[in-house]
């Protein structure tokens, strides 16, 4: 899905249109963003968390700013409360519009394309931290769009500086407008290559120690899916080494062709979420949110529908499959786990159907999926014969 944009200068400001196509058409589809609201009379709890927007050179080389063209043209602020999928490292894996003021200046579009920026505390459970829906509040503050800043009394005009030993002015910038292009913004992308385990184990910063990291890298799509241009616009903690080692990541990803197309003319960007563990910890890794890019013929469904469960008369079922998960994200080893009904075949039977599946080889929360697990449930029938 794509989103548009406004870029200015080290910044983005989203000029996301009013289009809600899914698919199609000669823009390219759109992410639709539908605000859901409050119940009347709901009182709703404060946000988990604040994040504070501001479309300015104090913004440049932190995250990437964004704000709605419209809005940016008026210099009106707004503000939007995001409902969204925090996983156990304080990554928004999904979100929805919950509120947004003032409506029809597409802050909400806005903020949700800031979402691969979001790093907040999870939710912490008996036994560590857990995945939960959190209230996340995003302030935009209205952009001034130029800069006036005056030299100090007794500092020469431009083009004296210098001259005749007069003093040079800290900064002069006079009525100069931030410098603005349209660009399209990818939102979730499907890759066709992507870091493998052993590409993200070897990149992590020796400086870090056993740090856990996170980084955004904002980059250009270029002919055939490649990235380019990337600059880091969100690294925590700082001054590890994390934002260098997702920059040298980002030569391992490459889109599927078909997102690589430009639309309506302008550049395609993307933002890369990674996030950095130490290697080898010999811990079990499980996809928890797989995103799905080729699921099961659903006509294969009855050539493997057990013949058990069909002689007790038995036309559906669920079967459940451990799966593991290699480079580019195929599925391999799928064990059958526990079925409903049990003992008649069906998580033989959805196996079977597993190993045909292949997911995005980055995961939404920012990692590779290659040598990770993955449990799968898939509900069976069969259509009862019509006489």
């Amino acid at each position: 899905m794509f989103i548009r944009l406004i870029a200015v200068m080290a910044l983005v400001a989203s000029a996301a249109q009013a289009q809600t196509s899914q698919g199609g058409g000669d823009g390219g589809p759109v992410s639709q963003i539908t605000v859901t609201g409050a119940r009347k009379g709901e009182k709703l709890p404060p946000p988990a968390a604040t994040i504070d927007m501001q479309t300015d050179d104090s913004a440049i080389g932190q995250f990437v700013s964004v704000f709605p063209d419209g809005a940016f043209q008026a210099k009106v602020s707004g503000q939007v409360t995001l409902n969204c999928d925090v996983d156990i490292y304080g990554l928004a894996e999904w979100c929805e519009v919950l509120s947004e003021t003032p409506e029809g200046k597409n802050f909400g579009r806005a903020a949700m394309t800031l979402r691969p920026t979001f790093k907040i505390t999870p939710v912490m459970g008996p036994k560590g931290p857990i995945r939960s829906m959190m209230r996340i509040a995003i302030n935009f503050k209205a952009p001034n769009p130029q800069f006036d800043s005056m030299p100090s009394s007794g500092s020469a005009m431009p083009g004296e500086c210098g001259m005749g030993g007069k003093p040079c002015p800290t900064s002069w910038i006079k009525n100069n407008p931030l410098p603005r292009r349209l660009i399209t913004m990818l939102d979730h992308p499907v890759w066709a290559q992507a870091p493998s385990t052993a590409d993200w184990n070897q990149t992590y910063p020796a400086e870090a120690g056993n740090a856990e990291g996170y980084a955004v890298a904002h980059c250009q799509v270029v002919k055939f899916g490649g990235l380019s241009r990337c600059q880091i616009t969100k690294e925590t903690p700082t001054k590890l080494g994390f934002g260098n080692a997702a920059l040298l990541l980002t030569r391992k990803f490459q889109l599927t062709p078909e997102l690589a197309k430009p639309r309506r003319g302008e550049d395609v960007w993307v933002d890369v979420p990674i996030r950095f563990a130490p290697p080898n910890r010999g811990e079990e890794r499980m996809i928890d949110s797989p995103k799905w890019t080729y699921g099961f013929d659903t006509e294969r469904v009855p050539k493997v529908f057990p013949p058990e469960a069909v002689a007790q008369g038995v036309s559906t079922g669920r079967g459940v499959v451990l799966c593991r998960v290699t480079v580019g994200g195929s599925l391999t080893n799928c064990q059958p786990q526990a079925a409903e009904p049990e003992g008649l075949g069906f998580s033989e039977a959805a196996a079977l159907l597993a190993s045909t599946m292949k997911m995005n080889p980055w995961s939404s929360d920012g990692a590779p999926v290659d040598g990770a697990s993955v449990q799968i449930a898939i509900r069976l029938g069969l259509k009862k014969s019509q006489n």
